[in-house]
């Protein structure tokens, strides 16, 4: 991952980016999976948003997801797990409203993919109290402390926006047990959930 010593920036600001960390023709071919999945009807549509569409735990996106595992936890000075990938194919007009991510979402991920329209900031209030807008283009991954750092993007009117979370958490963590997210493997549909006690758990994201 290219940068100046990214690990200190993350551990002491919460956040770091790569730019370029996907190859511009493996984000063609991820961009291409969308559009499969789309005209496929498999994206569906994502409840925190109305016309915006995603996918929990698409194959291609959980390998993407788990084949960013050793540069990441170079960067967060830990080793991670992969819980889950999440494509979202945002639809205007939509926000990201301020929040913090859930326990399977440590240490989150975001790739741009694809923008039909103006850059759409990636906004946070870092570890340090300082507030940050970020705009990433295709290929730059954003690497965030999800469930510390407030996040957020903007009003948007128009333009679609493509691109996909990479969730982690730290593999001798308190969050260890959401591994998979708590499914038997990676590729799975959150129906695979199970709770500690052993039963599906009901969530899908």
């Amino acid at each position: 991952m290219r940068g100046t010593d990214p690990a200190t920036s993350y551990r002491e600001r919460g956040y770091v980016v790569a730019r370029g960390a996907v190859d511009p023709s493996l984000v063609q071919f991820l961009v291409a999976c969308a559009h499969t999945l789309n005209s496929g009807r498999q994206l569906v549509s994502d409840p925190a948003f109305g016309n915006t569409v995603a996918k929990y735990g698409d194959p291609a996106f959980d390998t993407l997801c788990a084949g960013f595992v050793g540069a990441l936890s170079e960067v967060a000075a830990t080793e991670l797990e992969p819980t889950y990938s999440y494509l979202r194919w945002y639809r205007p007009p939509c926000e990201l409203i301020r929040h913090r991510d859930r326990d399977a979402c440590g240490h989150t991920a975001t790739v741009h993919l694809a923008n039909w329209g103006e850059p759409w900031p990636f906004e946070l209030e870092d570890a340090c109290g300082a507030k940050v807008r970020i705009e990433l283009d295709p290929g730059d991954l954003l690497l965030v402390k999800g469930r510390e750092i407030p996040h957020s993007r903007p009003h948007r009117e128009a333009g679609d926006y493509l691109q996909v979370f990479l969730h982690y958490v730290e593999r001798d963590g308190p969050e260890a047990e959401y591994r998979f997210d708590r499914r038997p493997a990676l590729g799975l549909s959150p129906e695979s959930k199970v709770n500690p006690g052993g039963r599906y758990s009901g969530e899908n994201r």
